[in-house]
């Protein structure tokens, strides 16, 4: 069973489990596990503290990027994302997406700049040297209001980006805050 974690464009990755929020390693296949972030698709949580710690924000369009905010929100609010290797959960894909997207997939950026405004503090600015659509997006403050969600923040006394990278991600690679210079290859 892989552990979802993340990478810097804000979609998620999968890897197998391991030592994640300084818990222990798994020591059975069966054993539940710690994980940085989860799909969107696929959670159960108690309708209390879903709606305790905020629910989903209204203010994001169509899909992407709820399950980031959401793992963000939970780890950095005091709670904990566990995945259970022997529950049994089914999924149907399908072969093209049910949402249309009437404004282009920037609708998925926007939603990605919402979530990195609020709880990405300072490292926001690495998503954004990464992906350069929601970064134009940042800069025009073309993302809607997200005064209620930094109220939410406040109110729930969230720990900092900083807290959760060390906590409960302290093997992922981060950039420099500030680098020299930055950019990208390609051939």
């Amino acid at each position: 069973i892989p552990r979802e974690a993340l990478a810097l464009q804000l979609l998620p990755e999968f890897h197998p489990p391991g030592d994640v929020s300084k818990g222990p390693l798994v020591e059975e296949p069966s054993h539940h596990f710690r994980t940085p972030t989860f799909a969107g698709g696929l959670f159960s949580i108690s309708r209390e503290y879903f709606y305790r710690v905020g629910s989903y924000d209204e203010e994001m369009e169509i899909w992407g990027g709820e399950n980031i905010e959401m793992s963000f929100r939970v780890w950095q609010c005091g709670g904990q994302l566990e995945i259970l290797p022997c529950s049994i959960v089914g999924h149907v894909f399908r072969n093209k997406s049910p949402h249309t997207f009437p404004k282009g997939t920037q609708v998925i950026a926007r939603n990605q700049v919402r979530l990195a405004e609020v709880w990405m503090d300072a490292y926001k600015e690495i998503f954004y040297r990464r992906n350069q659509q929601a970064g134009q997006l940042a800069k025009q403050g073309a993302f809607g209001d997200i005064s209620r969600r930094v109220e939410l923040r406040e109110q729930l006394q969230c720990k900092s980006f900083t807290w959760y990278l060390e906590n409960v991600y302290p093997e992922v690679f981060m950039p420099d805050l500030n680098p020299p210079r930055f950019g990208s290859v390609t051939h």
